[in-house]
């Protein structure tokens, strides 16, 4: 009889929620077959069965919380025909994630891939992870061991996410006492999970920590949007034009580029540009980052932020994509409205918020016009800027999208 537990999951995860059971008690199911869906507040992993057997026992509900460690599916590994003497069977626990590709590739290897640390999606071990494994110096009288792998580094290195601990501990919810709603009329109460709950704690500690001021100012995009029709240049995405500008304001003005360390009284300015992009899922909120922007062209921009936004909505984002954000960027007037402040993305002290474009009639040079028009809110950490700094750092992004030729352009 052989027994599978939640595995850790990484990044500090201590449970997740049960979304779906790919099988059921009584079914046969092979080595590396789709066992069951968790949801984590980083990701949605789909865990494959470790053993080859019939489902003996199923532990836990759709809905169910399961912490690491909590006993997750009992299975008959010898089959119906063997299941009195695998009842008496040792018991084997295996916690390590991977694709069955992977685990494949693995015992071509000659890996235990349990002593691999993974770097993927709530910790599941890579093809890449494997390879690095493989080429790691080895003792003879020295166990196999791994340090936590790194995604196969690109031409612009990740840097290491900014510490978010502060000298007091920040509530998940100010605790309130609620009037009885089921005086007023029915109420359903629906527990908030992974991705919600995460997004939840966040805004509250944004919100507790950081005194935060909005400024807002509109663009005229009328000649970038005639430039974006020109053939060359019609699959650049404005976003791609909003971040190359941001980047060009965030260079002159460095001070939205940082984190306010409380502590040590300090302000950490970042040398590095990256730049987080809001994108809307089923699961909820998820900032993907767009790791170098500075050394990207606007193509490279523009592709760069669609496949992350696709990666967001499959659920399948490294767990290092999520982190390392200098500057966030979100983009409601994809959906509707004009302007909206959005809460800072902690421990950044700047995001920029986008509402719709319209067509507006204007004044140039004392006759109206119709023109198009980007409304802009900059939320910012007033313990760390000032209005008027705001002020200046906004009129040189609506300078820049205003006339976009000033924008460096690269193919």
């Amino acid at each position: 009889m052989s027994e599978f537990k939640l595995p850790d999951l990484g990044e500090g995860i201590h449970e997740a929620d049960l979304v779906k059971w790919h099988t059921k008690v009584g079914d046969e199911i092979k080595e590396d077959a789709p066992l069951v869906d968790v949801e984590t507040d980083k990701a949605l992993v789909t865990i494959p069965s470790p053993f080859a057997g019939r489902v003996n026992k199923l532990l836990g509900e759709v809905g169910d919380k399961i912490k690491v460690g909590d006993l997750l599916v009992i299975i008959e590994s010898g089959g119906s025909e063997q299941k009195s003497a695998t009842v008496a069977s040792p018991v084997t626990t295996v916690a390590t994630l991977a694709t069955p590709a992977t685990r494949k590739m693995a015992r071509e290897l000659g890996i235990d891939i349990n002593l691999v640390k993974g770097s993927g999606p709530a910790g599941r071990v890579t093809n890449d992870d494997l390879l690095l494994y493989q080429q790691l110096p080895k003792t003879a009288d020295e166990p196999k061991k791994i340090h936590p792998a790194s995604p196969i580094p690109s031409p612009i290195p990740s840097p290491s996410p900014i510490p978010t601990s502060t000298p007091f501990s920040i509530p998940f919810f100010a605790i309130d006492a609620l009037p009885d709603f089921t005086s007023f009329g029915h109420i359903e109460r629906v527990p908030l999970r992974s991705i919600r709950r995460t997004i939840a704690k966040k805004m509250v500690q944004s919100n507790l920590i950081a005194p935060q001021v909005a400024h807002m100012d509109d663009a005229d995009i009328t000649a970038l949007n005639a430039l974006r029709s020109s053939q060359e240049k019609k699959s650049v995405s404005v976003l791609s034009f909003i971040i190359k500008a941001s980047l060009v304001a965030l260079k002159k003005f460095p001070s939205f580029n940082a984190s306010i360390d409380a502590k040590s009284e300090e302000l950490i300015l970042k040398k590095y540009y990256n730049i987080g992009i809001a994108v809307n899922t089923e699961r909820g909120l998820i900032v993907p980052v767009l790791k170098g922007a500075d050394h990207l062209s606007l193509l490279q921009i523009s592709k760069g932020i669609a496949e992350l936004a696709a990666h967001a909505r499959a659920a399948d984002l490294n767990l290092a994509t999520l982190q390392g954000s200098s500057f966030t960027i979100t983009n409601i007037g994809a959906i509707g409205g004009s302007y909206a402040v959005p809460l800072l993305n902690y421990p950044d002290v700047a995001i920029l918020a986008l509402g719709k474009a319209q067509e507006k009639v204007v004044v140039r040079e004392g006759a109206m016009v119709i023109r198009t028009i980007l409304p802009l809110t900059l939320t910012f950490d007033h313990r760390v800027v000032d209005g008027a700094d705001a002020a200046h750092f906004m009129s040189e992004v609506v300078k820049l999208l205003s006339d976009p030729h000033k924008l460096f352009w690269e193919m």
